[in-house]
């Protein structure tokens, strides 16, 4: 949700000042997380009887505030990251 990467749309030049201008989430960014092993294999989600565990958190995450997003302002945006230059673009407050 924090991350884009900008050319320019005439030359295709990269634009983005690299990893040290991105608001990469950090260890203290982020909250303790309690990791749980069951032991029970699951013969219905695939032949190995495994899940996936790091997908589902980050699948629906953005969409849900991308709605979020639309839901408090009344206008939507269509694509990540959601800045405050976007939002004020959306609602027609700058060109």
């Amino acid at each position: 949700m924090t991350e884009d990467h900008v050319t320019d749309p005439e030359t295709g030049n990269v634009l983005d000042l690299g990893f040290d201008a991105y608001a990469v989430p950090r260890l203290p960014m982020i909250p303790e997380i309690d990791a749980l092993a069951v032991g029970i294999p699951d013969p219905i989600a695939n032949n190995l009887g495994v899940k996936g565990v790091g997908e589902p958190p980050i699948i629906p995450t953005p969409a849900a505030i991308a709605n979020a997003v639309a839901n408090a302002i009344g206008v939507r945006i269509t694509d990540l990251p959601i800045t405050p230059m976007k939002v004020l673009r959306a609602l027609g407050r700058i060109e």
